[in-house]
């Protein structure tokens, strides 16, 4: 048996949204006005209360945050939530995976000892949850088995940790830029997916896959989509996606583009600052007082009125929200205005920093905090973002440049499925059969999954 070869079972399931419901946790009376429903509700029972490896997936805008939101406020015992990057990880109020099992760069990045606080901290948990699962390598996933077995002094799968998966292969993969490793990742495990990573040797893994789109309503359009997740997109499909095309110059007011190279963004967004009249200025984060190492992010702000921007956070309050987009209205060197829709709100400079779990040595408990915190405006340049940081966001409009290509499989999928309707959708460039490509080694592996 090879190492991808493990055992494997799919429930399909869909929902539709219902009213308020009310739900506890922690001893506290909570209210949710995304109620699952029923068949949502049965991927959350096995969640909360199975205790085998689960991986939940399906199609963009099918619901896995608000049941990765739900089953984190609901999970007892100690649960440790992570993210492949960055900004994935702020999207959950997680931790980055090499962060909390300090691995390095490269392959296999766990060439170092662990620090005593992380190995207590990792020998302590019962359930590793990861969203995004399809950024993830398989060298990333034995590392993560390594470390687990190492800390727990275990020989079984995962040092006997439960994982719980969150994502979709068929959007971005793992991002490998050295030519030398993916010859290795494929010689060595058959491809670079998390399912091809050794430790699920002889491992169960349940797959639910959340068949029900709710980002987008329009028929057509979900059938389009459809058709270039999976790689078969009808020709007549495609002239009609392709009727979206516009010049540059006629990119809607106020739309965010997405790109496929960080270099295409800073490109974009630079140049329409340049373009705006007025005063540019520029905001530098601030130490804040509880601050200790006093690690400061390099970058400042450089905002003008007129600058179109997005917010990075979620407002405790409810003013704004993480991926909301606006225009600077007025600045001073204490608030900025941003409008948004038909609201203007006043933006103070917040509390930023990283999550980072611990182990209380005293309650046993793991125990999530803010490290090395600053203040900064939560804003940041929308013009554009690149394709990969837009997976997980939603937008009534935007504008997709791939001019270049898509270079990775999925990515043209991951850039149209932000949009909410075709409507709302602009392409700078046509969208070719080359962009639209899924590796062969997911459908197999979805097509065991299905079978068995």
């Amino acid at each position: 048996m090879v190492a991808s070869e493990f055992i494997i079972f799919i429930v399909l399931v869909s929902f539709v949204a219902s009213g308020l419901r009310t739900y506890q946790t922690g001893g506290r009376l909570h209210k949710d006005r995304s109620s699952l429903s029923p068949s949502q509700q049965q991927a959350l029972h096995a969640l909360l209360f199975g205790n085998q490896h689960v991986f939940i997936t399906g199609k963009a805008g099918c619901g896995k945050s608000t049941l990765l939101r739900r089953y984190v406020s609901q999970a007892k015992g100690k649960i440790v939530v992570t993210a492949p990057t960055g900004i994935a990880a702020i999207n959950i109020n997680g931790q980055t995976i090499h962060s909390l099992f300090e691995l390095g760069p490269g392959f296999s990045p766990d060439n170092k000892t662990l620090s005593r606080r992380s190995k207590d901290l990792i020998a302590s948990i019962d359930t590793l949850v990861i969203d995004e699962v399809s950024m993830v390598s398989a060298d990333v996933v034995d590392a993560i088995d390594r470390r687990l077995k190492t800390a727990r002094a275990s020989t079984t799968p995962f040092g006997g940790v439960r994982l719980v998966l969150f994502g979709d292969l068929y959007q971005l993969p793992p991002v490998i830029n050295d030519s030398k490793v993916r010859k290795y990742l494929f010689d060595q495990y058959g491809g670079v997916y998390f399912f091809n990573a050794k430790a699920w040797k002889n491992t169960v893994l349940i797959v639910y896959e959340l068949s029900r789109i709710y980002r987008q309503t329009d028929e057509v359009f979900k059938k389009i989509l459809n058709g270039i997740r999976e790689g078969k997109i009808a020709q007549d499909s495609l002239d009609l996606l392709n009727k979206r095309v516009v010049s540059k110059e006629r990119i809607p007011e106020g739309v965010i583009v997405l790109s496929s190279t960080n270099n295409l963004v800073k490109e974009i967004n630079s140049t329409r600052l340049n373009q705006l009249k007025g005063q540019q200025r520029e905001y530098s984060p601030k130490i804040t007082w509880i601050s200790r190492q006093r690690i400061m992010p390099k970058s400042s702000l450089s905002l003008k009125v007129g600058a179109k921007v997005m917010f990075t956070k979620n407002d405790p309050k409810g003013k704004y929200v993480n991926g909301s987009v606006g225009t600077v209205k007025k600045l001073n060197s204490r608030t900025v205005k941003v409008r948004v829709g038909k609201r203007t709100i006043r933006v103070k400079r917040v509390v930023c920093s990283k999550t980072e779990y611990y182990l209380d040595k005293n309650s046993r408990l793991v125990l999530s905090k803010q490290v090395n915190p600053y203040l900064q405006f939560p804003l940041k340049l929308a013009w554009a973002i690149t394709i990969h940081k837009s997976q997980g966001q939603t937008y009534d409009n935007c504008v997709v440049d791939l001019k270049r290509g898509a270079f990775a499989h999925g990515q043209a999928y991951v850039a149209l499925s932000r949009c909410r309707s075709i409507e709302g959708l602009s392409l700078l460039s046509p969208i070719m059969t080359s962009d639209i490509s899924v590796d062969p080694r997911i459908k197999k592996f979805m097509k065991r999954a299905i079978i068995l």
